[in-house]
């Protein structure tokens, strides 16, 4: 009623600061269920535009990535304010390792930007590259072929570390996730802590073991799969 306050319940297997969107999923469903119970259901747009404004409030510098494909599931390409569905893609099996350490995606997007505005001929190169990375990597994985993939996100960490925003607790997980037979493997989130990810061709079982050896918390997972829902 008016004035009579929300009692929210969360549940989740994703540790806080690991990198995995956890404030962009708890954003996106709080918001979701709040309109519900109100009796207003917003459409994934709206809620993705919330979310993305309640995310910039409480940290500042925002990525629209994770509210977007925490809203909407599956795979997208975000560039701006435009996002792509890219409903062709598979889900894939990956293995996440959480180093444990709290990563700041505002530090990392503040120390990246200082770093563009002070050495744009070293950075802008290494960013517009990055992109080209990523567009090669969605077509080798809509063409099926997972072995380019994964080398393609080898090269995508060899220019984040690049722009500094890898650590050795990453780098350490990310080396044992190749050694077992990852067909690649990078960080993900904002880096400087959180966790990485591997693409996994089979039995995930040595890359999970692999990554629990290096000091990291291993989940094998899916992703690619369903987004927001409201029961």
């Amino acid at each position: 009623g008016d004035g009579g306050g929300l009692e929210l319940e969360i549940l989740s297997d994703i540790p806080v600061g690991s990198g995995l969107g956890s404030s962009s999923a708890v954003t996106t469903a709080t918001i979701a269920a709040t309109s519900a119970v109100m009796g207003e259901v917003l459409g994934g747009e709206d809620v993705s535009e919330l979310a993305f404004s309640a995310e910039k409030a409480v940290q500042g510098p925002a990525s629209r990535t994770g509210v977007s494909v925490a809203t909407q599931g599956g795979f997208a390409r975000i560039q701006g304010r435009e996002m792509e569905n890219l409903e062709e893609l598979p889900p894939l099996d990956i293995v996440i390792g959480y180093t444990g350490i709290y990563g700041s995606t505002a530090e990392t997007v503040r120390r990246v930007k200082q770093l563009r505005e002070s050495n744009s001929m070293i950075t802008n190169p290494i960013l517009e590259t990055i992109g080209a990375i990523t567009q090669a990597g969605i077509q080798a994985v809509k063409e099926g072929d997972f072995k380019k993939g994964g080398a393609l996100m080898n090269a995508n960490q060899n220019l984040l570390e690049g722009l500094g925003v890898s650590s050795e607790d990453l780098d350490r997980l990310i080396t044992a996730a190749r050694g077992s037979g990852a067909l690649g493997s990078k960080l993900t989130g904002g880096g400087g802590g959180g966790s990485m990810i591997a693409l996994s061709e089979s039995d995930p079982q040595g890359i999970v073991e692999a990554i629990k050896g290096a000091g990291g918390q291993p989940i094998a997972t899916e992703i690619g799969v369903e987004g927001l829902k409201v029961e």
